[in-house]
């Protein structure tokens, strides 16, 4: 399980009861008062799982959030939201806003480790499945889609209904018929 965790938070309180927390799991804690220091830590040391406190020392945090699934080394880790205020409002916004979820503070132990190690799980499956799928690619394994295309319709034109019938049998014969019989021309 991946362990490099980057909690951010404008309250220093929960900044180190989580970093308790989070340590006692075996987590390697990194912690933030503000979104500059945060961004600062992200660029050093890529965290697996991001903690977002709701409010930060220098704004609120849905900045911050949308700052991490802009770039591309940070698009897809699992980050949660902990808020004091977590209505259907506020639920709306996180998550338009790119949290994968968001628990309302205090946060119990053991729903936060729980909830973090299935997101952790699921994270590192899409990240084996993008693996597997780039390495398909490079050993050229990889082929282009065929383009769809729609069954071809043949119209038979004879200056003989009988000659049209054989024709049509002739046709129908190879299988590939759909539509109306030859008999019922």
């Amino acid at each position: 399980m991946a362990g490099q965790v980057l909690v951010a938070d404008g309250v220093a309180t929960s900044r180190i009861l989580l970093r308790v927390i989070l340590a006692a799991a075996h987590y390697h804690v990194r912690l933030a008062a503000d979104a500059t220091a945060a961004k600062r830590l992200i660029d050093t040391t890529q965290p697996d799982f991001i903690l977002l406190g709701d409010t930060l020392e220098d704004g609120p945090s849905d900045d911050l959030l949308r700052y991490l699934r802009n770039r591309p080394d940070t698009r897809n880790v699992p980050v949660i939201l902990l808020s004091d205020r977590a209505t259907s409002e506020r639920r709306i916004a996180a998550l338009s806003a790119g949290a994968d979820e968001l628990m309302r503070k205090p946060v119990g132990e053991a729903a936060l480790l729980a909830r973090m190690r299935s997101l952790l799980r699921a994270h590192e499956t899409t990240d084996a499945l993008d693996q597997r799928q780039a390495a398909v690619h490079d050993l050229g394994f990889a082929e282009t889609k065929a383009a769809f295309a729609p069954p071809a319709k043949i119209a038979l034109i004879a200056d003989d209904t009988a000659r049209a019938a054989r024709w049509a049998i002739m046709t129908c014969s190879q299988g590939h018929s759909r539509g109306r019989s030859p008999m019922s021309m």
